[in-house]
Order: structure tokens, then C-alpha cells, then sequence
């Protein structure tokens, strides 16, 4: 289930579901809300396990920074969309995405870089406890294929080793 609010997370913990979080938080404020998740998990006397949680995020890898910019602008112009369709038409309210609003905050969460950028922002979120990330993949299958070469082989696990 897709929260983001703390009562929310509370909700979809006490349900005992599954949790996704949203891609445009920041990774601080993902790791805040997994910390909470993972405290109501614990506090019902479970033992919480971080593959139920998953944190979407646009991806695209960049070869170089002009690359970069044109994949940025690119996703500004989507979530522009996504934003302009989760206003109610002459009502207060709507989306929590509504918060989201500022290409900044979206550019600053998203994984659209090169190589190097996406792995320290993939690290990043593997240390606030992220171990399962969903990938919306922007773009050419050119640049899903940089992922797979350039970024998937850090986070490999070792044979033999345990899990985190």
C-alpha cells in the first residue's frame, strides 16, 4: 500500500501490508518514514523486514552532464503533468504530490545522472535502510543497459555473503 503521511504508515502497518513509498521525498525523509514503519512493525511485537518496503524512483543514466540536463527537464515536464492532474478542479486539497511541486525537490530525489551519481544516491538510500527500490526507467533502453553495466554491479552482494 502507497503512503506517506504518518498516519498513513501507521495504517498500512497495522494492517500488516506491504509499504511503497513515494519518489519524490527526499532520502531523509525516506528513511524517517521507513524508521516509522518499521517502529509500529516492532511495536505490534513483529519482526520488520525491509523487503516490504519498496521506494519508487525515476531513473535515467546520463552519459554526460548536457545528457543529464535534457533527461531532467524531460521528467520536470512529466511531473508538471502528473501535478496538473491531481488538483481538484475548484476544490482545496488533493494530492500529497501537491507538496512535491518544485522541480528542485523532484530533481534532488529522482536517479537521473550518471552512473556515479545514481550509485551514491542508491548508497545513500541504502543507508537510511532502503533495501528494494522500483525503477521507473525514463527513456531508451540505451540507458537501462548503463544501469545494468555501470550501476547494478555495486550493489551485487557477494556469494556467501548474508543479507543486510
Amino acid at each position: 500500500m502507497a503512503a506517506g503521511s504518518a498516519p498513513s504508515i501507521r495504517k498500512v502497518a497495522r494492517r500488516d501490508f506491504n509499504l511503497m513509498l513515494d519518489q519524490f521525498a527526499s532520502i531523509e525523509v525516506i528513511g524517517e518514514r521507513l524508521a516509522l514503519y518499521q517502529a509500529q512493525v516492532e511495536s505490534r511485537g513483529q519482526v520488520f523486514d525491509p523487503a516490504r518496503v519498496c521506494v519508487a524512483r525515476d531513473m535515467y543514466v546520463a552519459r554526460d552532464a548536457a545528457e543529464k540536463r535534457v533527461a531532467q527537464e524531460r521528467n520536470d515536464s512529466v511531473n508538471q503533468r502528473i501535478l496538473s492532474v491531481s488538483r481538484w478542479p475548484e476544490r482545496a486539497g488533493g494530492s500529497h504530490i501537491l507538496a512535491y511541486s518544485h522541480s528542485e525537490a523532484s530533481r534532488a530525489s529522482s536517479l537521473i545522472g550518471t552512473a556515479d551519481e545514481i550509485a551514491d544516491k542508491l548508497e545513500a538510500l541504502r543507508r537510511v535502510g532502503v533495501s528494494y527500490v522500483i525503477l521507473n526507467c525514463l527513456g531508451s533502453r540505451e540507458a537501462l543497459r548503463r544501469f545494468a553495466n555501470e550501476v547494478m554491479p555495486a550493489f551485487v552482494r557477494e556469494p556467501g555473503l548474508a543479507a543486510e
